[in-house]
């Protein structure tokens, strides 16, 4: 049996010709995690993080070293964004680092020393699109597996919108340790 796979789809050659199938970026490579915002999504006159639908749900096993990347587009009328992260079991450790343009320049850049540290982007012009790319390093719980969630919110309360855009994406990759 011959398998090829690109990107989503993939295809198998049996004996009675090939048969096309439809596959997740985790079954061609489970090393490797993919989730993409596939609509926008606002949200208004709130401060407590939330889980984003999309960008949540990667599956971390006990004792890996995990690579976090990822590009984020949004709009905002506030001038802040809150994004954190949360791992279901408390990592060894962990940091990442992050940089925001407003569209025409950078506008900040942090490290922070823990994923779970959140942070509030509050150096964006208003209503212009701006974008987030950041990047981080987690080694996860010594015995328990964990889920790492991506959560935003507005940083201060508005009742203008901040959108996080279609084609945001998170990309998680575990690392092989070498003793």
């Amino acid at each position: 049996m011959v398998f090829r796979a690109t990107r989503l789809t993939g295809q198998i050659q049996t004996p009675t010709g090939p048969q096309t199938i439809r596959l997740s970026a985790e079954e061609i490579d489970p090393i490797v995690q993919w989730k993409v915002k596939p609509a926008d999504e606002s949200v208004t006159s709130d401060t407590s993080a939330n889980i984003d639908s999309d960008l949540a749900g990667f599956i971390l096993k006990a004792s890996q070293l995990y690579a976090i990347e990822g590009y984020l587009f949004y709009i905002q009328n506030t001038g802040d964004l809150q994004v954190i992260f949360d791992a279901t079991a408390a990592p060894q450790s962990s940091a990442w680092t992050l940089l925001a343009t407003d569209g025409n320049e950078v506008t900040e850049t942090d490290h922070l020393p823990n994923i779970e540290s959140g942070k509030i982007l509050n150096n964006i012009t208003d209503n212009l699109d701006a974008s987030l790319q950041l990047s981080g390093i987690i080694q996860t719980h010594a015995t328990d597996d964990a889920v790492l969630n991506f959560l935003w919110a507005q940083g201060s309360s508005s009742a203008n919108a901040t959108t996080l855009r279609a084609g945001s994406w998170i990309r998680v990759t575990q690392l092989d340790i070498v003793s």
